[in-house]
């Protein structure tokens, strides 16, 4: 396991699944990992506070026996540390790890250059690579295994859609984009350029409908993507795209699993105009992300054990 993880390229398919396993581990086990970071302190910064987030990493590192520090962003911190980040080589003498949150890949890189210690993107504009590892979590939960899965991701293009296409390639899974929102056309086109040929397994329909029937598990997105711009640090991946018209989600089958790209929010935004509701995963994503966290932690720090 890497001492870094920006995003799943970070992981190799291994890491990929140690890391959902280490998460089974803890979620059967909490006595086990009681005390796994006591005498270890977290530096939190964040650019755009999430209270779900936050949350979760404090209850996260707080069970685990370990201290999280929480430091807020400033605009004129934007102003002043464009450049050079002459405190970051210091923060190992400080801290043992440092999560950031709502910054862009390249400000994280910037600020992570000189630093010793594991560092943590908690969520950034085009990467969520806990989201994701917790997604596939909770899929691999239900349904025994995510090798083979069918998943039909609908709605606008988010920050987890770069990341859930390497967790599938690493996983065995198949992907159906299903981009319903106009807009989502021009910005999905950048993808072209980014991802290598061996994207086989993922489709690209013009039909959410056909998407959903042909999915074992639903991916719902309701809130408005994120445009596909600026992926330098991808930028040697190419592939083929076709994408989506239409402006609704598709009827869904009684017998397909449903996820959603924010579980925190209330399903029904979802939902609408969909007349057949399969079973939720919601409330396992919410509880899972509590245990992914935490094998993500142990890992990166190297006290799984």
């Amino acid at each position: 396991m890497p001492t870094r993880l920006f995003s799943l390229q970070d992981l190799s398919p291994y890491d990929f699944i140690q890391v959902l396993d280490l998460a089974e581990d803890v979620k059967g086990k909490p006595r086990d990992y009681r005390g796994k970071l006591k005498h270890h302190q977290l530096a939190y910064l964040f650019k755009k506070e999430s209270m779900p987030e936050y949350l979760l990493l404090e209850a996260a590192v707080a069970q685990l026996g370990g201290a999280l520090i929480h430091l807020p962003w400033s605009p004129s911190q934007d102003e002043a540390q464009t450049g050079q980040y002459a405190w970051s080589g210091s923060l190992g003498q400080w801290v043992n790890g440092w999560i950031f949150s709502g910054f862009s890949t390249s400000r994280m890189l910037a600020m992570a250059e000189d630093m010793t210690i594991p560092v943590l993107n908690a969520s950034s504009e085009h990467h969520h690579p806990c989201r994701v590892l917790s997604d596939f979590y909770t899929i691999r939960e239900a349904r025994g295994s995510v090798s083979g899965l069918r998943i039909g991701y609908i709605g606008s293009w988010t920050n987890l859609c770069l990341d859930l296409i390497l967790a599938a390639l690493y996983s065995g899974t198949r992907l159906i984009f299903a981009l319903p929102d106009p807009e989502e056309r021009k910005s999905s086109v950048r993808l072209e350029g980014v991802f290598p040929d061996w994207l086989s397994f993922i489709e690209w329909s013009d039909d959410p409908t056909a998407a959903a029937d042909t999915a074992d598990v639903v991916y719902l997105s309701g809130e408005k993507g994120t445009a596909m711009e600026d992926h330098k640090e991808i930028s040697t991946r190419t592939a083929q795209t076709s994408f989506v018209g239409g402006a609704r989600f598709p009827e869904i089958g009684r017998d397909v699993l449903r996820i959603y790209t924010d579980p925190f929010l209330d399903p029904d935004v979802f939902e609408r105009g969909i007349k057949h509701r399969p079973s939720s995963l919601a409330a396992e994503q919410v509880k899972n992300q509590l245990h992914v966290q935490k094998a993500i932690m142990l890992l990166l720090l190297d006290t799984k054990r």
